[in-house]
């Protein structure tokens, strides 16, 4: 559960794209202990500004600096 969590995030941080649909019958464990995303159907292209505002929220989150936090979340439309 863990690796999915961080690799959507990363994808999406990363590369705008997001998998819409990351269940367990989407994702799977390959044999040398990467995983693999499947079933692209539903995909997303996410804002630059959402990107960086969700990745200045993840920072915020690691440093435990709540007001940061709440920034990012209301520069992004996350909370108003």
């Amino acid at each position: 559960t863990r690796m999915a969590v961080e690799a959507c995030t990363a994808s999406m941080v990363l590369t705008g794209f997001i998998h819409n649909d990351p269940h367990e019958g989407n994702i799977m464990l390959h044999d040398d202990g990467k995983l693999v995303f499947l079933d692209f159907g539903l995909m997303s292209r996410v804002d630059e500004e959402i990107m960086e505002g969700f990745a200045r929220g993840i920072q915020a989150l690691l440093s435990e600096d709540w007001s940061t936090l709440a920034e990012a979340f209301v520069d992004v439309g996350f909370v108003s």
